[in-house]
């Protein structure tokens, strides 16, 4: 038995879309359980960032003989417990994404060691030549 579950969102106001597939094989006398999670975003505002993630499923079935509606309830139970723990571990990377990896990228400092004083950004070497410039650029 093959079960498959799609889901789609599409928030062009927003500038996102975003898609979740998963197909699971149900091999009853063998008692497993085997699929695949494919979850998509696109998030194209000032910029076009893509993820694609998969997430590869093996779960062992409960032994011994039950009616067929206890099984498709349980297997139906289990993909949902998947599904949901996948959800969690993927809100959790991203959480610490922002909070870790992406801030560890920046540069606390510029090369200069200094903080920069915007109020005084002029009187800096750059500030001094981009005005300078400023009058070439309206001829």
């Amino acid at each position: 038995m093959i079960i498959q579950i799609v889901a789609n969102k599409y928030n062009p106001t927003n500038y996102w879309s975003g898609r979740w597939r998963s197909e699971y094989k149900v091999a009853v006398q063998a008692g497993t359980l085997s699929g695949r999670i494919l979850a998509n975003v696109h998030y194209y505002e000032q910029g076009n960032v893509q993820l694609a993630s998969e997430h590869n499923v093996e779960i062992t079935l409960p032994s011994g003989s039950r009616p067929p509606a206890d099984i498709a309830s349980k297997v139906l139970a289990l993909i949902a417990d998947e599904e949901g723990k996948y959800q969690t571990t993927l809100n959790d990377t991203y959480q610490e994404m922002g909070e870790k990896t992406f801030k560890a990228l920046r540069r606390a400092l510029p090369l200069t060691r200094q903080k920069i004083d915007w109020d005084k950004v002029l009187g800096y070497k750059l500030g001094a030549e981009l005005a300078s410039n400023k009058a070439g650029f309206a001829s």
